[in-house]
């Protein structure tokens, strides 16, 4: 009888966090103050990163498009965060599209999202229509959104 043996090597890995992040992808008015919040991601179990201590996840931020046009103390501050969310004073951003990413650690494993922002001139009026937290629309219905733009 012939006698064998095999040896199989096993890794295993933490999946990445599932980075979220409210305040993204839009226009804003550069007179406007934008703050980019990501304490709504996951971390791989599904548990909110807003329910466990600090010291288990970390963030970073940055820029990646049009930082030249950022004001100096706040791509400093941007530089320096490290918490959930980041909040560009209003007047900070100049017109322009910019490209941010935050980077999130938890658990020996990290993720990361791109987000991008539109800036326009003051000048521009801005209409920004905020999501229905609880509405569901069924493919046969009919949904109107009525709004009125005034100047202030």
């Amino acid at each position: 009888s012939l006698a064998s043996s095999a040896s199989v090597a096993v890794t295993t890995s933490t999946p990445p966090p599932v980075v979220r992040v409210s305040g993204a992808d839009r226009m804003v008015s550069s007179s406007s103050a934008v703050t980019f919040d990501a304490s709504r991601s996951l971390l791989a179990s599904g548990q909110a990163v807003a329910d466990v201590p600090a010291s288990r996840v970390s963030f970073s931020w940055r820029c990646l498009s049009s930082c030249s046009l950022i004001d100096l103390n706040a791509a400093d501050a941007l530089v320096g965060a490290s918490g959930p969310s980041f909040t560009f004073p209003a007047g900070s951003l100049q017109p322009g599209n910019y490209v941010f990413m935050v980077n999130l650690t938890a658990g020996g494993s990290s993720a990361s999202r791109t987000v991008s922002l539109e800036v326009v001139s003051a000048t521009v009026d801005v209409v920004l229509i905020q999501p229905l937290a609880s509405y569901d629309v069924l493919a046969s219905e009919k949904f109107v959104a009525t709004a009125l733009a005034s100047s202030p």
